[in-house]
């Protein structure tokens, strides 16, 4: 909390539910973000929330797996067939 140009901290005990809400977002939003690279951290600096980072993160992840997995299919084929 801002009085004039001093900042002032306030226990956690006396934390609205919005303020407690924020404090738990702004965590979650650093834990996600300490697990990315440079690169990574660029793509997801955008979103706005940790369910957002999270659910693009996992999004990426299947995709990467299946095209592996894909790749791999196709060189099992290839290998087999040729």
């Amino acid at each position: 909390m801002m009085e004039g140009d001093k900042i002032v901290l306030k226990p956690r005990s006396a934390f609205t539910p919005e303020e407690t809400e924020k404090v738990a977002e702004n965590r979650a939003m650093n834990i996600l973000f300490c697990g990315l690279d440079s690169n990574e951290f660029n793509c997801f600096s955008a979103c706005d929330t940790s369910k957002e980072v999270w659910d693009i993160h996992w999004i990426l992840r299947i995709y990467k797996v299946t095209s592996q997995v894909q790749e791999s299919k196709i060189d099992l084929y290839v290998h087999r067939h040729c």
